[in-house]
Parts: C-alpha cells; sequence; structure tokens
C-alpha cells in the first residue's frame, strides 16, 4: 500500500507529463516525477516495487 504522503504530487507530475506532446518528453516526465518522488522520501513505495522481477519485466500501477 502506497503511503499518502507525497501522493498528490506524484500524480500532479504525472498528468502534467502526459501533457508533453511527445513519447519521448512523457516518459521523460514521468521518471523524473517518480524519481524526485522516491528520492525526496515524498513517497515510500512497498517493499515488493522496489525488488526486480528475474522472471519478467514488472510494471507497477501506481496511479490511473
Amino acid at each position: 500500500m502506497l503511503v499518502e504522503t507525497g501522493v498528490d504530487r506524484l500524480i500532479e507530475g504525472i498528468d502534467r507529463a502526459v501533457g508533453l506532446g511527445s513519447v519521448e518528453a512523457t516518459a521523460a516526465g514521468v521518471k523524473a516525477a517518480l524519481s524526485e518522488a522516491v528520492r525526496s522520501g515524498a513517497l515510500r513505495l512497498p517493499e515488493s516495487f522496489c525488488r526486480p522481477r528475474a522472471e519478467s519485466y514488472a510494471r507497477r500501477l501506481l496511479h490511473r
């Protein structure tokens, strides 16, 4: 379960990124928003989100 601290800021950053117009800009914007949220401690992810999955690429739905 996500800790609520920082979630609104992350969602705003992702929403801004989606409106940037190009795939490259959107991907960079999402990466920046996620990196900042985790780095600043504003968002703490469950431990399972931080472990790689050996059998496949691990996507995690954070916001819809």
